[in-house]
């Protein structure tokens, strides 16, 4: 019988698996774990021990010196870990190698890059992860969105109990800020890797059937986003927070939960899904990207003042459908700020709707109290009757209740701020010239002269306000601002850009001030985001000719239409993600539409010489404008002028 027996062949182990002394199934033309890696697989049918030995003596020879850098490397970590002693544990030593936990197919394809991600994630020690806490809450926490409870978050980290997807991605964010040394130079890089690993390993967490979804996810989820949303990766920003949404609407995060919870995790849970609501709102800020959370299904309470609930943790904080419906009685405080924010966010998201059609078009005109634009006012006047600094005399009430001894309290103040910057953000894309005669000419009734006159003058008075803010919070000197500052900058910027081509003198030099001073915000070091520059260049490459912006902002509605070139550029640069994608083409001024956008026989401008500077003029022409000068203008002008120094025309 064993004579009759076939003589099985051996299998031969690849190149691969021999090296890393790996059970090599043997499979050709790939073997499984090569498949895995998504690495070459390759045989040496020779068994002869000299064919290709030299080749294989020189691989091993430089796998041996990449080994011996990576012990010397491993053991001046290990040196430095006995000499800080238990504060020494790294994210590797306290959460395990974070590529182990990873399914083959994500782990890096070249040993390189995995040695590079590993040779950052040793430097988050323990000490390390402490000082990223303090930038992390000082810098990024409340600057709009609220994740964690910062107590709670803290004991966890002291006591090695956060998942290692939060930690890398909490990491990534607050590395862009950190001071530490060895981060020096390396914080791009470093938030790229923490940011990748992060999300590796979400992914592993996510779709395991063995892990139970949390809040944690959540977070994770929206701070990825955020991160690539702010890069300018638009689209993979845009996946994270459909997933982030998706997670909260697993855990039912919009409604008030039935189990038990302490005080802080209910509010960590309600500060978390209204950071989402939040991100799904300003994401939609465009022509194609429409809003997932319906306000009509967030049915969980409104984040109150901490302080309040320190002193009645019973208080029970209204619906955002409550205080939408615009009650009789406030539902909420002055001082309630996150949940002013959230309000505003929520008109935000109507505004946008209307001003970018996204679904029926309103089918009554903007005049007539019924509509949708007449509604959305009604809104915007509710919050006015929740704050002392709508009216311009935002740098005193900041001064009076967030200044302490000379320095602002930044943490403090950022909802505060927040909301008035949004506030004035639904005013001016409301009442935008361009977004609002894209709605009127498709009106067969002719439009009230008075109607259009205020919606241009409410525009032009809103962009001063912004402007007047970010210039506010620009003198007191704060660390860090919100990503989205960057689109508060650069909406006030275009419309006060297209008042100085429209307008004559004074008010046209005031315009152009203001328009210098959104540059100059964005312009300011240090640049934390990437979207900063991205909307500057934008913003400097902005220049309407005459009779463009006498097309959008005349009081009349017979006006030439626009070239549609320049018509599809405007409706980009009030497109949030268009804005901040680095796909795009960088903006120069070459780029742009000529300035005869307009047919020039009918141009009201015909003999005008478009393009000319107004920053020099020549000696004769001051000299005319000293003679003629009105000073009582000027009078008036100066007693306008606000206490951060923009005017306002």
């Amino acid at each position: 019988m064993a004579d009759q027996r076939e003589n099985k062949r051996v299998r031969q182990a690849c190149e691969n698996c021999r090296r890393k002394k790996t059970r090599c199934s043997g499979e050709r033309p790939v073997c499984s774990f090569c498949a895995r890696l998504r690495q070459d697989c390759r045989y040496n049918d020779s068994f002869g021990p000299t064919l290709g030995s030299s080749s294989t003596e020189s691989n091993l020879q430089q796998e041996n010196a990449g080994l011996a850098t990576r012990v010397a490397l491993l053991e001046s970590r290990l040196s430095l870990m006995d000499a800080t002693g238990a504060n020494g544990a790294t994210l590797s030593n306290l959460f395990g190698d974070p590529f182990a936990a990873l399914p083959p197919q994500s782990l890096p394809s070249e040993s390189g890059e995995r040695n590079a991600s590993t040779d950052l994630t040793l430097l988050l020690d323990a000490n390390t992860l402490q000082s990223l806490a303090d930038v992390y809450f000082s810098c990024c926490h409340k600057q709009m969105y609220a994740f964690f409870h910062e107590e709670t978050f803290r004991w966890k980290l002291e006591n090695e109990s956060l998942p290692s997807y939060i930690l890398l991605t909490f990491a990534a964010t607050a590395v862009r800020f950190s001071k530490e040394s060895c981060f020096a130079g390396r914080q791009a890089e470093c938030k790229d890797v923490y940011a990748k690993l992060g999300w590796d390993d979400l992914m592993q967490y996510a779709f395991s059937e063995s892990y139970n979804m949390d809040v944690s996810m959540v977070q994770a989820a929206a701070m990825l986003g955020i991160i690539d949303f702010i890069s300018g990766r638009e689209k993979l920003g845009w996946v994270k927070f459909g997933l982030a949404i998706r997670f909260a609407q697993t855990l039912e995060l919009g409604k008030e939960s039935t189990t038990a919870q302490t005080s802080r995790e209910a509010e960590e849970r309600r500060q978390t899904f209204w950071s989402v609501y939040i991100l799904d709102k300003l994401g939609s800020c465009g022509r194609n990207r429409s809003p997932t959370l319906l306000d009509s299904d967030c049915t969980s309470r409104l984040p109150l003042n901490e302080y309040t609930l320190r002193d009645d943790p019973n208080l029970e904080a209204p619906t955002l459908e409550a205080v939408r419906d615009i009650p009789y009685e406030p539902l909420l405080n002055s001082s309630d700020h996150f949940a002013l924010t959230i309000f505003m966010i929520s008109v935000f998201g109507d505004v946008v709707k209307w001003a970018f059609r996204h679904g029926t078009a309103d089918t009554r005109l903007p005049w007539d109290a019924r509509s949708k634009f007449a509604h959305i006012q009604g809104l915007l006047s509710s919050f006015e009757s929740y704050s002392d600094a709508c009216d311009g005399n935002f740098a005193e009430i900041l001064e009076r209740d967030f200044v302490f001894d000379g320095k602002l309290d930044e943490r403090l103040a950022c909802h505060f701020s927040c909301a008035h910057v949004h506030y004035h953000i639904n005013q001016c894309l409301l009442h935008h010239p361009f977004l609002l005669r894209q709605h009127l000419k498709s009106y067969k009734v002719k439009v009230p002269v008075s109607f259009l006159r205020g919606t241009l003058a409410k525009c032009q008075e809103h962009a001063n306000h912004l402007t007047s803010i970010l210039q506010v919070l620009q003198q007191h000197n704060c660390q860090s601002f919100p990503s989205f500052f960057c689109y508060a900058a650069g909406l006030a910027g275009v419309l006060h850009r297209l008042r100085s081509r429209y307008s004559v003198g004074t008010e046209q030099w005031v315009a152009e001030a203001n328009w210098r001073s959104c540059v100059q915000f964005l312009d300011q070091e240090p640049m934390r985001w990437e979207s900063y520059r991205r909307i500057s260049g934008v913003l400097k490459d902005f220049d309407p000719s005459p009779e463009v912006a006498t097309a959008l902002l005349t009081c009349h509605d017979n006006a030439q239409p626009l070239d549609p070139a320049m018509e599809e550029h405007l409706w980009h640069i009030c497109d949030y993600g268009w804005l901040t994608n680095s796909a795009r083409r960088p903006s120069s001024s070459t780029d742009l539409p000529s300035p005869g956008l307009i047919n020039s026989a009918s141009s009201p401008f015909p003999n005008t010489r478009f393009g000319q500077s107004i920053d020099s003029p020549d000696f004769e022409t001051l000299l005319e404008g000293a003679l003629t000068f009105d000073f009582d203008l000027l009078r008036q002008i100066k007693d306008r002028q606000n206490a951060a120094g923009v005017y306002t025309g």
